[in-house]
């Protein structure tokens, strides 16, 4: 069985406008479908960071959901029973006027409820967006990692087209054989509206500076929702993960019985990774160096991925945060090192070595990549940890199926058991993208880790 996982992907619905088309839970008769839950500063608040995997205002309680708890922490601070702490529950400003009031507890029971309204989120840029709530629409999608995460929200069937080099795997992918393509990369906008697409997700360089400037003109001149949340990426503290979070709630799935039962899983992990690395503490993290194979050519040319200078790094570095784990190199710009020696990479002494498979379409290359490379270090007198894993479930969307195990592996099996590790890998793949894994069976995919002796 093969998935190829986008190396990036997702959402962040652009300010492109007031109006999107509606279906499901439109209300159109209802006068709260206008605006009057807004100010003339409505969508004006900014936030500097966030430690939420929900990025809407309206999750007051900074956890996976938008209910009753989040509207009684919103009511109590109406009240006065709380004083809100901006910094800290920044999203208890459901209309992100800067203020909380009796309107942002009305305009989230509305959410609930599932009523069309106004709604605010931050992309990854932390700016804070508006949509009509809910988002729906036909759906192009720029990665198979789109549509793993439509999968989940229930929204799979939305998909009308792609670009042109991925789709076709009906095993998989039921109906992707008839998605229309729409070329490479950046999107054309017109060829986009020509297939009737409403939605586009993707990460940035699918969309040129056409693209964007047409989007700043509002819904009337561009009848198109940009969904832009980088999925692949982690940027200013934003991981992959909270993408399909995100693109939940923007989408309406709460009365999901698949994204309810994903949110509880998020939050499962969440709990297992905070039990395993509650003691660990600033300056005493465990060091580990990531290895990208396609840019390890020989024991002399090796190449890491690094934690960048920057607001950007890839996937696989909000992974390792999760894990509390800390880069064992100087950050650099860009976040790649590459033409390095081994003795070079154990100079640093790190910790655990992760080797990063990329473009590998068996378990038997993954496996045999992972092999040989690890046997330079080990070679070298390396007697550290080292863990195989593909770049596709370190990197992207399924990174929080695989946290539990990399716990165990890394902090031992008093922190977690690696047997229920395997078994809560099995039911991410099994649960929310439709396969039918034994754990046997994944343990030889590659969808896990591989632990090198």
């Amino acid at each position: 069985m093969l998935i190829i996982v986008a190396a990036v992907a997702v959402v962040a619905v652009a300010a492109v406008g007031a109006y999107v088309l509606m279906g499901g839970n439109d209300d159109s008769s209802d006068s709260g479908s206008s605006d009057e839950y807004l100010t003339e500063k409505s969508g004006s608040a900014k936030v500097s960071s966030i430690d939420t995997k929900l990025l809407v205002f309206g999750n007051a309680n900074n956890d996976v959901y938008l209910d009753d708890k989040d509207v009684k922490f919103i009511q109590d601070i109406v009240d006065g029973k709380e004083k809100w702490n901006k910094s800290k529950n920044p999203l208890a400003d459901t209309n992100a006027d800067g203020e909380v009031t009796a309107v942002d507890v009305s305009l989230l029971e509305r959410f609930i409820d599932g009523k069309t309204s106004p709604m605010f989120y931050l992309d990854s840029n932390l700016d804070t967006v508006k949509i009509q709530f809910p988002l729906t629409g036909k759906i192009a999608i720029g990665g198979l990692n789109d549509a793993d995460m439509l999968k989940i929200i229930g929204k799979y069937d939305s998909i009308v087209a792609a670009v042109s080099d991925i789709g076709g795997n009906e095993d998989e992918y039921p109906g992707s054989s008839k998605w229309a393509k729409i070329g490479t990369y950046p999107y054309d906008y017109e060829t986009l509206l020509s297939k009737d697409v409403n939605i586009t997700l993707g990460q940035p360089f699918m969309y040129d500076s056409t693209f964007d400037n047409l989007a700043k003109n509002g819904y009337s001149s561009f009848r198109m929702d940009t969904v832009k949340l980088h999925e692949a990426r982690f940027m200013n503290g934003i991981e992959g993960i909270a993408c399909t979070v995100t693109l939940g709630a923007l989408m309406n799935a709460f009365d999901n019985s698949l994204y309810k039962s994903y949110l509880d899983y998020v939050d499962n992990i969440n709990s297992i990774v905070s039990k395993a690395t509650v003691n660990i503490s600033s300056g005493d993290e465990l060091t580990c160096a990531m290895l990208v194979t396609h840019t390890c050519k020989s024991a002399s040319d090796i190449g890491i991925d690094n934690w960048a200078t920057g607001v950007e790094n890839y996937g696989d570095v909000a992974t390792a945060s999760n894990l509390k784990l800390t880069n064992a190199y100087p950050k650099v710009e860009g976040g790649f090192i590459t033409g390095l020696s081994v003795e070079n990479v154990l100079k640093y002494n790190p910790d655990i070595i992760f080797i990063e498979a990329v473009s590998v379409n068996t378990p038997k290359e993954f496996h045999d990549v992972v092999d040989k490379v690890s046997s330079w270090f080990k070679d070298a007198g390396y007697k550290g940890k080292i863990i195989g894993i593909t770049y596709s479930v370190m990197g992207n969307a399924p990174s929080v199926s695989v946290l539990p195990l990399l716990s165990s592996l890394i902090y031992g099996e008093d922190v977690y058991k690696e047997a229920d590790a395997w078994k809560d890998l099995v039911d991410y793949y099994n649960t929310f993208l439709g396969y039918d894994f034994t754990v046997d069976e994944i343990k030889e995919s590659m969808y896990g880790a591989y632990i090198v002796a």
